[in-house]
C-alpha cells in the first residue's frame, strides 16, 4: 500500500427485504447482508476511518420496518449522498418520504449532497464534495492544495468493455477530464461493473456493487476503495466465500414467469378497490386478464 488508508470508498449498497432472484438460495437474506456489512465495520474500526458511499443505500426508498432497523443496527455510519433507489420517484426533493432521511435523522448518515465536508485525520484532512442522483458535477476551483479533494458522485460512468451495450458517450470516463477538474479523487455509483481509471489528473473508482444481486454482480470481485493520504486509492477485496447463488439455468425459468407478476402488480396498484374486497378484486383480475395458469396459481396461494 503506497500510504496510510483514510477513508474506505464505497456504493450501491442495495439493502433489501427480501433477496434478488439469483440469491434465493441464501438461508437468511439479513444474515448474508451483514456479512458483507461487518466486513466494512471491521475495516473501519480497524485503521479508525470513516465509510463513504456514493449512493443506492437501499434498494428501494420506501423499504418496510425491518430493513430500516437493520440498516440502523448493522450500516456503519457512512458520509454519503443518494442514489436514485434511494429517492421516491428518483427526485431529491422528496427524500424527506426516504429511508434514506431515516437514516440521516438516526445519526447512520450525513449527507454530503450539495455539501463540501472536511474529515480530518492525523496527517492532514480530505473534503468532500457530494452530487447525489441527477445533481451536476462541478469542477474544483482553488481550495488549499494540502487538503485531498474527493468527489463522490452518483451517476452512471463507463469504460470500455464495462459498461450496457449502447452507453452514451458523454458518460465516458475519458470525457469528465474538464468535469473532475480540481480533484484528487472521486468515487462513482450506479454502474454496478467495478473498475478504476483517471480522468486527467483525478483517480476514479467505479465501486460496482457492494452486496452483490444479480448474475452479471456475480462475475466481477467485490470489494472497497481505500483512499489513502496521498490522494491515490487502493482495491481491498472483500471476502464472498459464503454466497449462496441460483443455478443460472433455474434462475431463467423463474425469470421468464416473473414479467407477468410485475405487470399484475402494476395493474393491481392502478385499481380502485374502495367498494370490494381485496381477494375478490384480486380473483376477478386473474380471471379477466387470462393470466398465465403458474402466475395465477402463486398468486392465489399468497392471497388466501
Amino acid at each position: 500500500m503506497r500510504s496510510k488508508p483514510i477513508a474506505i470508498l464505497c456504493s450501491d449498497i442495495h439493502l433489501s427485504h427480501s433477496p434478488p432472484i439469483a440469491r434465493s438460495l441464501e438461508p437468511d437474506w439479513y444474515a448474508a447482508m451483514d456479512r458483507v456489512l461487518a466486513q466494512v465495520r471491521r475495516l473501519s474500526d480497524d485503521y479508525n476511518i470513516p465509510v463513504v458511499c456514493a449512493g443506492d443505500i437501499f434498494h428501494r426508498h420506501n423499504p418496510p420496518p425491518s430493513l430500516i432497523n437493520f440498516a440502523i443496527k448493522n450500516l456503519p455510519h457512512m458520509y454519503a449522498v443518494p442514489g436514485q433507489h434511494d429517492l421516491p420517484f428518483h427526485s431529491y426533493e422528496n427524500i424527506d418520504k426516504s429511508a434514506f432521511r431515516t437514516l440521516m435523522m438516526a445519526g447512520k448518515v450525513t449527507l454530503i449532497d450539495g455539501e463540501v465536508l472536511r474529515h480530518e485525520f492525523n496527517h492532514g484532512s480530505f473534503i468532500m464534495h457530494g452530487f447525489g442522483w441527477n445533481r451536476e458535477i462541478v469542477p474544483l476551483a482553488g481550495g488549499n492544495c494540502d487538503d485531498i479533494q474527493l468527489a463522490v458522485c452518483h451517476k452512471y460512468i463507463w469504460v470500455d468493455g464495462k459498461s450496457y451495450p449502447g452507453a452514451p458517450e458523454e458518460s465516458k470516463v475519458r470525457g469528465l477530464k474538464k468535469t473532475l477538474k480540481g480533484y484528487n479523487a472521486a468515487v462513482f455509483g450506479d454502474n454496478h461493473i467495478p473498475f478504476f481509471s483517471m480522468a486527467g489528473d483525478c483517480e476514479v473508482l467505479n465501486s460496482g456493487c457492494l452486496i452483490r444481486r444479480t448474475q452479471d454482480d456475480r462475475k466481477y470481485p467485490n470489494g472497497v476503495g481505500l483512499l489513502c493520504s496521498d490522494g491515490t486509492i487502493e482495491l481491498y477485496p472483500l471476502n464472498t466465500n459464503g454466497d449462496k447463488w441460483l443455478d443460472v439455468e433455474v434462475e431463467e425459468e423463474v425469470q421468464d414467469v416473473n414479467p407477468e407478476l410485475e405487470q399484475f402488480l402494476s395493474d393491481l396498484a392502478s385499481m380502485q378497490t374502495n367498494d370490494i374486497d381485496f381477494e375478490e378484486l384480486i380473483l376477478r383480475y386473474l380471471v379477466d386478464n387470462e393470466v398465465d395458469d403458474e402466475v395465477a396459481k402463486l398468486i392465489r396461494s399468497l392471497v388466501k
